[in-house]
């Protein structure tokens, strides 16, 4: 039986159906009980005796994290920390999402997983110590470190679509440059790392390396393809010194892969691939 956490997120929307084919499971989220009470996690893993947890739930957005900094720290580090030691004690394989955003921003550097690390924002940080606690633990566990995902239901580059729709001016980081993740990418990883039983800590991002500007226009170019829009969003780029946001922007973050993909034999598709699949979705949803 696998237990999962954060259902309403945009990976468990890819990755749900496909474990559900072969696999009992049982999801909730936020609606359904809250991660951070113990009584409630003592519970539902007495009741449903998983051999594996997945942990989806997170304060993922990094301006609530700053603001919301308590309730970042609770999610995203305590509430693995409990759930850590549960599994620990029933002998339950812990999957844990991470971020790739604890490697610090460095133009020249592919982060390997034991590259320096260097959090300087509240989710990373936050996301950080939730992995310290579940090593320190001794669980059995896989905590994959991934960037920021684009897919069904996701609040990083639908809201960007969604204000172009409407036609409205998008500030951007200039030159802010990422490896971008399709969530059914992710999906498929965990899908794998329990086929082959992988544990440990490993990197996950995409193939390409893009700046967000070449990401958006991608985005848009497609969405006009697929719907016969004519999309022409203005997108301004702001040098990071005018970019004001209430959590500090990773201008580079680039990762190396390749631990995960040798493990898993799992390869991610490429950034246009991915976009594609994702906004025939959005354009038909």
């Amino acid at each position: 039986m696998i237990l999962l956490s954060g259902e309403n997120s945009s990976i468990a929307s890819y990755l749900l159906p496909h474990l559900r084919n072969s696999q009992q499971v049982c999801s909730f989220g936020p609606d359904k009980g809250d991660i951070n009470s113990d009584s409630f996690l003592q519970n539902i893993f007495h009741d449903i005796a998983p051999t594996i947890f997945i942990n989806l739930d997170q304060v993922d957005e990094s301006d609530n994290a700053e603001i919301y900094r308590e309730w970042a720290y609770n999610s995203n580090s305590f509430a693995p920390q409990k759930i850590a030691k549960i599994c620990k004690e029933h002998n339950i394989f812990f999957i844990h999402i991470s971020t790739t955003e604890v490697y610090p921003s460095e133009q020249s550097i592919l982060h390997k997983e034991d590259s320096i690390l260097s959090p300087d924002t509240v989710f990373s940080d936050s996301k950080l110590l939730g992995e310290q606690f579940i090593v320190e633990s001794g669980c059995k566990h896989l905590i994959l470190r991934i960037p920021k995902v684009f897919g069904r239901n996701d609040r990083f580059l639908t809201p960007f679509l969604e204000k172009a729709l409407r036609n409205e001016r998008i500030q951007i980081l200039r030159d802010q440059t990422f490896m971008p993740l399709f969530a059914s990418d992710v999906a498929s990883v965990i899908s794998q790392v329990i086929d082959n039983n992988v544990a440990g800590v490993y990197n996950c991002a995409g193939n390409d390396v893009v700046t967000m500007y070449q990401f958006l226009f991608q985005a848009f170019d497609l969405l006009n393809s697929v719907k016969s829009y004519n999309l022409s969003p203005q997108v301004e780029e702001l040098d990071y010194d005018y970019f004001h946001t209430h959590a500090d922007q990773l201008l580079y973050n680039k990762i190396d892969s390749s631990a995960i993909n040798a493990a898993t034999g799992f390869s991610p598709a490429s950034c246009e691939e991915g976009l594609h699949s994702f906004i025939k979705e959005f354009a038909n949803g």
